[in-house]
């Protein structure tokens, strides 16, 4: 075998053992508590021996930790770190802020802000409301974009290119289905991106979680250009289809009221 050959192999195995170990963070931080060997190894369809190395390289740089007296893994503090470091250089969230306040202050329900990462909305910033029952995502949490409002509310009004590639990210991860509410295809997600687009906002009818409501809008710059969206979530009981009615238009009007005020300021905020 040529040099050239054998290094075409090193790097197709480098390339698949990195595809491994981003999984696995991925599973880590989705799973509601630590994960041992065997349910990773399941989950990804990799052999227990390679999933075990990947994971003492990982624990070593402190992407993962292992638990005391266990064989079961956790998200390290690394992650915290990278994503405290990330969280620092989002602009939007010292400008947005009192528009956040504005709306959990005129809505009663917790706020949130998010932004675009690949296939995903990332949450950069929330505001709990004063309510004993309290529902939403805290702030580092990722959320797949079609089953959330703040998500389908960037997406319909995404440039048509970055849409195409952000919806074949999606098609080729597969569609979760959360809950029986979940769009699960691109057809039925095209369709609700249209009525988002027309009304201007979306809503999340317990698509990700039951007996949870959320409404969101975007929030666009200067050169009209949607970088983030803005909205609240609570539970059903107090979110029912005539308080959405309502809800939605303060939502739509504190996100107009912010996009209006990026423009004023001529920020570009390169997200």
């Amino acid at each position: 075998m040529s040099l050239f050959g054998d290094f075409s192999i090193t790097r197709n195995a480098m390339i698949k053992s990195i595809d491994k170990a981003l999984k696995i963070i991925d599973i880590l931080g989705d799973s509601e508590g630590p994960s041992n060997v065997s349910e990773i190894a399941r989950t990804i369809k990799a052999d227990k021996s390679s999933v075990y190395r990947i994971l003492q390289t990982l624990r070593q740089r402190g992407f993962v930790e292992q638990i005391e007296d266990s064989k079961e893994y956790a998200l390290g503090v690394k992650i915290l770190t990278l994503g405290s470091k990330l969280l620092s250089k989002m602009k939007l969230v010292p400008i947005l802020r009192p528009f956040l306040q504005s709306l959990v202050d005129k809505t009663g329900e917790t706020g949130h802000l998010a932004v675009l990462r690949g296939s995903r909305v990332v949450y950069i910033d929330r505001i709990e409301c004063g309510e004993v029952l309290t529902v939403g995502s805290a702030v580092g949490n990722a959320e797949p974009i079609y089953s959330s409002a703040t998500g389908k509310a960037i997406l319909s009004f995404l440039e048509p290119e970055l849409l195409g590639k952000v919806i074949e990210g999606i098609a080729s991860e597969g569609y979760s289905r959360f809950t029986d509410n979940t769009v699960n295809s691109t057809q039925n997600l095209m369709v609700e991106l249209e009525n988002v687009k027309k009304n201007g906002f979306a809503v999340d009818n317990e698509e990700r979680y039951r007996g949870v409501v959320c409404i969101a809008a975007p929030i666009k710059d200067y050169k009209d250009k949607v970088v983030t969206s803005i909205g609240i979530s609570g539970p059903v009981s107090r979110m029912n289809r005539k308080k959405v009615d309502l809800l939605s238009e303060i939502v739509l009007g504190i996100a107009k009221g912010a996009t209006e005020h990026l423009r004023n300021i001529h920020l570009h905020l390169n997200l």
